[in-house]
C-alpha cells in the first residue's frame, strides 16, 4: 500500500478520535510521516489506525436535515432553492448518474477496505496484551458487517468484501452483487463470530465504539429488515419493467438470483429472537428509555400544564442527554458526537433584532409538512382521524378560540389564542417537543430567557417575504424544533451557547429495540407480547398504553399502530426513508403530493387564507415510481465491473 494513502487514514483516524460520543476525547496525537510499519511501531498508533475504520460512520449523517436519507420523505420539505438529492427523490427524478450514489463507496467500500487493511495488520502490531489484540479486531470485523449492512439497506443486494482488494484489481476481479439473504447472512455470521471478544459495554472515554450492545442491536435491525416485506416474499423483481438478476456473477447457493420472492415467517421468528436478544440485553448493561422527570424548566410553568410538561420536556432532552462521567447515557445505545446538526436550518427567521440593528436569523427551511403534522396523536394516544379523540375534520383548521387555548401546553404562557388553530390543539407531548406552529413557542430560552411566539403569517417576522429572502424561509407554516436545546439562548448581540450543547447524534437508541420488537410480534400476531413492547415506549412520552380492545383485528391492528408509533417516535432521524421501503409502502405515502398551509401565495395572508391546507406547487407533482424503493449506483461505480449490475429502473 502507498504510503500517500495510509498518511490519509491517519488523518481520518486524529478526525475520529473526536468523532466518537465519549465523555473524554481520545486524544491521538497526529504523526508527520507516516508508513505502513509506522501502524504498528507503537500501540497508540496502532488505536489510530483502528479510529480511522469508524470513519464512514460520521459520513451517513445521520440525522442532518440536507441529507437525503432524511429529508426524502414525507416528514418535511426544504425551500426550493435548497433542492438536491432529496427533492429529487421526492418528486421522482432521480437518475442512475446522479445523486446518492456516492454513499457506496465513500461511506461503504472504502471503510471496508480500511477496516481489512486493520485486521491484517494488528497482528504484526508490538507491544500489544492479547486483550487488546482481541478486541481491537473484533471492532474493526462489527464495523466491516455494520458497513455491509449500511449499503445493503440502501442498495439492496450488494458485493460481499471479505477481505482488501489489491488498489490494482481490475473489473473482472471485483465481486458482483450477492443475494440478499446471501449478504444478511454474511453480516449475521461475522457479528457472532465477533460477539464473544467485544466488551459488554464501553464506558468513559471509549463510550462508542463497538461493543455487545451495539452489535446485538445491529444484529437485530439486520434480521428485522430480511424479514420486511421489501425482502421477504416480494415479486417485484422477478418480471417485468424491474425485473433484477445478476447478468454474470453468482451467488453461490443462489444462482443469478439476488431477491427470493418466497415469503418465509421464519425470518420474522428470527428477527423477533435477536431483537428480544438485544432489548434484553441492553437493559442489563443499564440502559433504558429516557424517563427524567424534574426540569428546571418547569419551575415557571403553572401547576396545572406541569405534570403535560414534564413529558414534553422529557422528549426534548430524551436525544439531547449527553453520557455522563461513567460513559452511561440512557437512551442512545450508539451515537456520534454532535457535529452538524445545524440547528440554523430549523431555527425561525427573524428571531430578534441585535444591538447593531441587524437580525438574527434562522434559516428556518426544515418544514413539517401536514402528512407528518397528522401522525401525531391525541393528547391521549389516538389518531387525530379518530373523532371519538379529535376534533372533526372540517373544523380542523379553524381557530380554536382563548377558551381552547388557556388549557393548552406552554412554556412562557405567551402563546397567541388569536392565531392557533385546532389542528395544533389536544396533541400529545411528542407533537408539543419537536413541532412547531403559528401562534405557538418555538424553544424555551431563544430569547431573553424566554421562547419565539411564532407569526407565520407576519411577512416582517417569521412569515413569507421574498423581499427579505427568498432562498431562505419556511414553506409550510410549521417548523421542526427536534434538534433545537431547551437551554439554545441568545444575547442581544447575537451570540449564542449553542457550541456548549454537543448531544449525541443517535445511530440506535433504546426506543427502537422496542419497536423493533413489536413490530415482530405484530407480523407474528403475538398480542400480548406485541402490547409488553410498543407501550413502554408510548407511556414514556405521556400518552396511553394499547390494550387488546384497540386491536380487535389482530395483524393488521397490530401493524398499523407499530408504523405510526414508529413514525412519531423517530420523526426526522432518518429512519423513515427505510421504513417506507422495506414496507412497500412508497406509492401509498408518496404518491398523492405533499402539503402544508398556505404559506407562500400570499405576502401577509390574512386569517382564512392561511389557515387552508394545500398542496404546494414544487410538489404538487410529487409521485412514486417502484424503481425508487433502492438507490442507483453512481456511474463511475456502475461502469467499474461487468460483474456488478445496475438497480433496476435505472
Amino acid at each position: 500500500m502507498k504510503p500517500n494513502i495510509f498518511n490519509k487514514l491517519i488523518i481520518g483516524a486524529t478526525i475520529m478520535a473526536t468523532a466518537l460520543t465519549s465523555c473524554d476525547y481520545l486524544d491521538v496525537v497526529p504523526v508527520e510521516q507516516v508508513t505502513i510499519e509506522d501502524a504498528y511501531k507503537k500501540p497508540e498508533l496502532t488505536l489510530a489506525y483502528l479510529y480511522s475504520c469508524y470513519s464512514g460512520l460520521n459520513k451517513w449523517n445521520p440525522v442532518d436535515y440536507y441529507n437525503e436519507d432524511v429529508s426524502s420523505t414525507d416528514e418535511y420539505v426544504l425551500p426550493p432553492s435548497w433542492n438536491g438529492d432529496a427533492y429529487n427523490l421526492q418528486t421522482n427524478q432521480r437518475s442512475s448518474a446522479t445523486g446518492g450514489g456516492w454513499h457506496w463507496r465513500y461511506c461503504g467500500y472504502d471503510p471496508i477496505r480500511t477496516c481489512h487493511m486493520f485486521i491484517d495488520i494488528v497482528d504484526k502490531a508490538p507491544n500489544l496484551t492479547d486483550d487488546q489484540r482481541r478486541i481491537w479486531k473484533a471492532e474493526a470485523k462489527f464495523l466491516v458487517a455494520y458497513y455491509h449492512f449500511m449499503v445493503l439497506r440502501k442498495y439492496g443486494p450488494c458485493p460481499i468484501m471479505d477481505h482488501a482488494y489489491p488498489n490494482d484489481a481490475t473489473g473482472d476481479q471485483l465481486p458482483g452483487r450477492s443475494h440478499y439473504d446471501a449478504v444478511t447472512k454474511f453480516i449475521v455470521d461475522l457479528i457472532d463470530e465477533v460477539m464473544p471478544d467485544l466488551p459488554d459495554r464501553w464506558t468513559g472515554g471509549d463510550w462508542g465504539r463497538a461493543d455487545k450492545v451495539i452489535a446485538k442491536a445491529v444484529k437485530a435491525r439486520a434480521l428485522l429488515y430480511a424479514a420486511s416485506p421489501q425482502w421477504n416474499g416480494n415479486t417485484l423483481y422477478e418480471s417485468g419493467r424491474l425485473k433484477w438478476e445478476n447478468t454474470r456473477w453468482e451467488t453461490p447457493g443462489y444462482g443469478k438470483q439476488l431477491v427470493n420472492p418466497v415469503y418465509s415467517e421464519q425470518k420474522w421468528k428470527d428477527a423477533r429472537d435477536a431483537c428480544q436478544e438485544a432489548l434484553d440485553f441492553a437493559l442489563r448493561q443499564g440502559l433504558e428509555l429516557y424517563q427524567e422527570s424534574n426540569f428546571d424548566e418547569l419551575k415557571d410553568v403553572s401547576s396545572s400544564q406541569k405534570e403535560f410538561m414534564r413529558y414534553v420536556f422529557r422528549m426534548r432532552y430524551a436525544l439531547l442527554s449527553r453520557a455522563n462521567a461513567t460513559g452511561k447515557c440512557q437512551e442512545v445505545v450508539w451515537g456520534l458526537a454532535e457535529q452538524s446538526l445545524v440547528v440554523s436550518g430549523c431555527l425561525p427567521r427573524r428571531m430578534f433584532e441585535k444591538t447593531d440593528g441587524t437580525w438574527q436569523d434562522g434559516w428556518s427551511g426544515v418544514s413539517p409538512t401536514l402528512e407528518a403534522i397528522k401522525q401525531f396523536y391525541t393528547k391521549d394516544g389516538y389518531p387525530i382521524t379518530d373523532v371519538n379523540h379529535f376534533y372533526p375534520q372540517d373544523e380542523w383548521y379553524e381557530l380554536a378560540g382563548k377558551k381552547i387555548v388557556d388549557n393548552e401546553p406552554s412554556y412562557s404562557g405567551k402563546i397567541d389564542a388569536d392565531e392557533i388553530i385546532k389542528l395544533n390543539t389536544n396533541r400529545e407531548p411528542r407533537f408539543y417537543a419537536w413541532m412547531a406552529f403559528n401562534g405557538g413557542e418555538y424553544g424555551t430560552k431563544i430569547v431573553k430567557e424566554m421562547p419565539i411566539i411564532l407569526k407565520m403569517r407576519d411577512e416582517n417576522t417569521q412569515g413569507y417575504n421574498p423581499a427579505i429572502s427568498n432562498r431562505d424561509y419556511c414553506r409550510t407554516g410549521f417548523l421542526s424544533q427536534k434538534w433545537c436545546h431547551p437551554s439554545l439562548a441568545y444575547k442581544d448581540n447575537g451570540s449564542s451557547n449553542s457550541g456548549s450543547f454537543t448531544s449525541p447524534r443517535p445511530l440506535i437508541r433504546m426506543a427502537e429495540l422496542y419497536l423493533n420488537l413489536a413490530e415482530c410480534h405484530a407480523a407474528l400476531g403475538e398480542e400480548e407480547a406485541f402490547l409488553e413492547t410498543i407501550n413502554p415506549v408510548r407511556t414514556r412520552a405521556g400518552i396511553n398504553a394499547l390494550s387488546s380492545s384497540d386491536i380487535p383485528h389482530g395483524k393488521d391492528d397490530m401493524t398499523e399502530w407499530v408504523r405510526r408509533e414508529r413514525f412519531t417516535e423517530f420523526y426526522g432521524e432518518g429512519i423513515r426513508f427505510y421504513d417506507m421501503r422495506r414496507w412497500l409502502k412508497g406509492k401509498e405515502i408518496m404518491g398523492k403530493g405533499l402539503h402544508g398551509m398556505n404559506m407562500v401565495e400570499f405576502t401577509g395572508p390574512t386569517v382564512e387564507q392561511f389557515n387552508r391546507e394545500t398542496v404546494m406547487p414544487e410538489y404538487k407533482e410529487v409521485s412514486w415510481d417502484d424503481r425508487l424503493y433502492l438507490i442507483p449506483l453512481y456511474y463511475e461505480e456502475a461502469d467499474k465491473s461487468d460483474n456488478l449490475v445496475q438497480a433496476p429502473g435505472y
